[in-house]
């Protein structure tokens, strides 16, 4: 989270992503364990955190979020500074977490760490932040096969369109419970006593395929990674989409935040208090 004397575009991707984790904590560490609390009869009503729902719904409801207003008006070549501070108060002065001020350029936002003034000088140059034709040209045509791959345009229309993850969704608990595999193994364990030559060579066959496992998991991790690197360098470059219209920074810095939540909330999450 960061809070500076100048607080910029930069800044306030930092401070929504931690919002974003703020929220996937609150859910697995107090309303998890109140709803279990709940279900086993145990009063846990005096427990009290601070549900940031309603803030990262500021950011991104649609049609008229936070998010969705400072891409609209990063389209228009005539839009000022003074103007996208002027949408935001005029769209969001009632929100409790928005802080409307008297300066032209400037807005505030209440996140769940504290009030953060941000300055919207240069918001609207960082978010188009565009790459010259020319350049992208020049990239495409390079004689260096990777450096050619990362400024070739994909065809979208190739693949399936990809679902925005829902970034206000619950995240559901998958710790804390033995699977049926486990629960299999316990049993096939206890009865197992008295063929030691079954449970031995049992034994040896699953160290096998465990060793041919891992190999295979092993060279598609490596696979996977080599993919995922591509997939970044190309996702860090201006894109358009199929209408031909250049991809905000703050659109792409969402999806990729998407793309984030979407793992961990496939993922177990555990989590560690620094002191």
């Amino acid at each position: 989270f960061e809070n500076f004397a100048t607080n910029s575009f930069e800044q306030l991707c930092i401070n929504l992503a931690n919002e974003q984790l703020q929220f996937y904590f609150n859910q697995h560490i107090f309303a998890h364990e109140l709803a279990e609390y709940a279900a086993e009869g145990v009063k846990g009503a005096d427990v009290k955190y601070t549900d940031n729902k309603a803030m990262l719904a500021m950011f991104y409801k649609r049609p008229l979020g936070l998010l969705a207003v400072f891409d609209e008006e990063s389209r228009f070549n005539t839009a000022t500074e003074a103007s996208l501070v002027a949408k935001f108060n005029q769209h969001f002065q009632y929100e409790p977490g928005f802080v409307k001020l008297q300066a032209r350029d400037c807005f505030g936002i209440t996140h769940y760490a504290g009030q953060v003034i941000y300055d919207a000088t240069t918001f609207l140059e960082k978010n188009r932040d565009p790459l010259s034709d020319k350049m992208v040209a020049v990239f495409a045509h390079c004689d260096h096969q990777l450096v050619r791959s990362l400024f070739t345009p994909r065809d979208d229309k190739a693949s399936p369109e990809k679902k925005s993850f829902d970034m206000l969704r619950l995240p559901s608990r998958r710790y804390g419970k033995k699977s049926s595999s486990e629960a299999s193994a316990g049993a096939n364990g206890s009865s197992a006593a008295g063929a030691s030559d079954l449970a031995r060579s049992e034994s040896s066959r699953r160290k096998a395929e465990s060793a041919t496992l891992k190999k295979n998991e092993k060279n598609e991790s490596a696979t996977m990674k080599r993919k995922e690197l591509s997939r970044k360098r190309k996702e860090s470059l201006p894109k358009t989409n199929p209408a031909g219209k250049q991809v905000s920074v703050s659109a792409q810095f969402k999806a990729s935040l998407e793309d984030l939540m979407a793992r961990m909330h496939s993922s177990e999450p555990h989590f560690i208090r620094c002191i």
